[in-house]
């Protein structure tokens, strides 16, 4: 039976800073061990990723890395993919949050040039036929926090309106670092603490 898991890159600069998406933004020390104990979570689950697949951005690259490090992954063959990146924002990246809420209260679907919720979800469907389209029983995808949430409606045949509801949104809400199993399912995202 296949398994496929997602984790949400380590901690940046940005992201404890509240600024959005840049692109080239390198993990913190904090980052790389978030990432190395998402590597020591998997290895306690006993799962040991025949593939891992990651996004193209630089912290998601940094995370898969560290994990590989850790379980013993050949980090020469991680799959980065532009696939997996995190939501396009248009012209808000590199602003922080706050100054985004204010100016576009709407949320990202009214942000200039931002990948639409719905054109995510789209994507979301995409990334699961590509983690799905390995022979290899046990895959990792190594993404982001959004671009999570929207895989994880996709697999558990949910909408892409829920990312505006907020309590339902939350069940599928990775921290830093997290892992989450998508298939097989349902979804199930694991406690940090272990």
């Amino acid at each position: 039976m296949r398994e496929i898991y997602y984790s949400r890159h380590g901690i940046t600069v940005d992201l404890e800073n509240g600024i959005r998406n840049r692109p080239d933004v390198e993990l913190t020390d904090t980052g790389r061990e978030e990432a190395r104990a998402t590597g020591r979570q998997l290895l306690a689950r006993h799962v040991v990723p025949k593939i891992i697949v990651c996004s193209g951005l630089v912290r998601a690259k940094q995370s898969a890395e560290e994990i590989a490090d850790v379980i013993g992954f050949d980090p020469e063959a991680i799959i980065a993919d532009d696939l997996f990146n995190e939501r396009e924002c248009g012209i808000a990246v590199g602003m922080k949050n706050k100054e985004i809420k204010r100016i576009y209260p709407g949320g990202f679907d009214t942000v200039p040039g931002a990948e639409s919720t719905e054109a995510l979800q789209a994507r979301a469907a995409v990334m699961a036929a590509y983690l799905e389209g390995f022979e290899e029983d046990t895959v990792l995808a190594v993404g982001h926090g959004v671009t999570g949430r929207a895989i994880a409606r996709h697999y558990n045949g949910r909408p892409f309106t829920e990312e505006f509801d907020r309590p339902v949104r939350d069940k599928v809400n990775l921290k830093n670092g997290q892992i989450m199993r998508l298939a097989p399912g349902p979804v199930e995202l694991f406690p940090l603490d272990q």
